[in-house]
Parts: structure tokens; C-alpha cells; sequence
């Protein structure tokens, strides 16, 4: 804390530290450039969750007990959103018929997805088991209001889409929190957003992310599921960094399963 003495009466006269704000001095940040870095094993824990994060399909139905779920979504709401905007509205999804119409949902649309892959991608589609609706014993939904106009929010005049990232940065704190306690998450987009809309009586201008899973994983996989089961494999690192612009020999697009692609 700096500090002024008055050649008159001797006294200090300290300068007030705001309440608010950074209380660091320009000093400090110069003297210590990773000062605000955590210790080494609470980054280690961090990559640890992160390299363990899962995209769990198989559940115990055992209940979560209402404060774990708050403490899941409470990271949600702790995420990055554009301009302070908060657009997240989290939907618990308990009621079993709620339940079981959004998984016929994502049957429906698992088939219509299968038809148009080759045979051999068709054939292994049907064969994953790629969500746990009905099994989880509950559903958590992110839902992104978008009813303000974009240009009334901060960061959104030019990317307009930037409170559905925003949304998706929320799931991912969601994730991880998820992870660290033992519970097992899984997102699912298997269902067309306006039917999951209808489903929970959204009003325009709302729009879902999709369906979360939530509860004891019945699996602990060490490994993706898709990459276990040779449906892709993840890339190199190197193999998606790029210096400046975009090279000529530019990285291979994502892997289709369409006819001919």
C-alpha cells in the first residue's frame, strides 16, 4: 500500500485501497509476470478432470441429491457470457414421461440419421448406444433466450451467435464440475431442437442446446466411447494449430459418414 507523509505534521496519510478492482501494483505485475497463477497441483488437478472428462451414455439409477445438481449448475452460471449477457436458463428434467417422450425423440432421429450413411456407418450407428435418456435419472436442459436483439447486446452486433457459444461454455463448466464429483454427463443432439422446444413449452425466441444427462455413470470408460468403439480417432495436436492464416495445405475437414464423401 503507498502512502504520503506531510512534512508539517509527520503523519501518514494512506491512500485508500478500493474495494473493488485489482489490488495488485503495476510493480508487482512487472516483478512477477505468472503471479496470478495457481499452484502446480491445482493445475495438475485441472488437466486431470479435463483429460477425464466423458461422454457417458450408461447409468446407475440411483437419485442426485438436489444440492450436487445445484452445485453442477452453478458452474453453468459462473461461465463466460458475451457482454455480461447471462442467456442460460437451466431446465431439471425429473418427470419420467418428460423423460421418455425426448428418448423417442432421439430414436427417431438416430434412424432418420442412419438412412443417409453408408451402409457400413448405418450399421454401426444402430449399433452405439449414443445417449442415456431413459437411464440417468434426470435431464439437465440449457436453454439460450435470445429474445433481446443482438445489437442490444455487448458482442453480439457482429457475432451474433456468440450467447449459444456462450450457452456452450456454460455446459462445459457444467461438465467438468460433473466430472470432478463422481457423476457421470452426457449431451445429446440427437433430437430436432424445435420438437425438444415443443416438448418443454419454450417460448419463441428460446432455444435449446440439446439434452444433458445426469447421474452416477454404470461405466467409467478410460477412453472417448466413439474412439473405444473406432467409430474416429482423435487428431495429433500439431495437426489443428496453425501459424497466422490458414495454410495451403490446409487441414483435412472432419470426417463424413455421407455416401460418396
Amino acid at each position: 500500500m503507498s502512502a504520503h507523509t506531510t512534512e508539517s505534521s509527520g503523519r501518514i496519510w494512506r491512500r485508500p485501497v478500493p474495494l473493488i478492482g485489482d489490488a495488485t501494483s503495476s510493480a508487482e505485475r512487472d516483478d512477477d509476470i505468472t503471479g496470478w497463477a495457481f499452484d502446480d497441483a491445482t493445475r495438475a488437478a485441472l488437466d486431470r478432470v479435463i483429460g477425464a472428462r466423458r461422454d457417458i451414455r450408461r447409468y446407475r439409477p440411483d437419485d442426485v441429491a438436489d444440492e450436487l445438481v445445484r452445485a453442477v449448475i452453478g458452474a453453468g452460471h459462473g461461465g463466460p457470457s458475451v457482454g455480461q449477457s447471462q442467456p442460460w436458463r437451466f431446465l431439471v428434467v425429473r418427470d419420467r414421461r418428460t423423460r421418455e417422450r425426448a428418448a423417442l425423440m432421439a430414436d427417431r432421429e438416430r434412424l432418420r440419421q442412419a438412412a443417409g450413411l453408408t451402409p457400413d456407418r448405418r450399421s454401426r450407428l444402430l449399433d452405439l448406444q449414443l445417449e442415456g435418456i431413459r437411464e440417468a435419472p434426470l435431464g439437465l436442459v440449457v436453454a439460450c433466450d435470445r429474445r433481446t436483439p443482438a445489437s442490444g447486446v455487448l458482442g453480439r452486433n457482429t457475432f451474433h451467435d456468440a450467447d449459444l457459444w456462450s450457452c456452450a461454455a456454460a455446459i462445459e463448466n457444467m461438465w467438468l464440475t460433473a466430472r470432478a464429483a463422481g457423476l457421470g454427463m452426457g449431451w445429446v443432439t440427437l433430437m430436432r431442437p424445435a420438437e425438444l422446444a415443443g416438448l418443454l413449452h419454450l417460448p419463441a425466441g428460446v432455444e435449446t442446446l440439446g439434452w444433458l444427462c445426469l447421474g452416477w455413470p454404470d461405466e467409467r470408460p478410460p477412453l472417448p466411447g466413439l474412439e473405444r468403439r473406432a467409430w474416429s480417432h482423435k487428431l495429433p495436436l500439431d495437426e489443428v494449430i496453425m501459424a497466422d492464416r490458414w495454410p495451403e495445405n490446409a487441414p483435412r475437414p472432419p470426417v463424413s459418414g455421407l455416401p460418396g464423401a
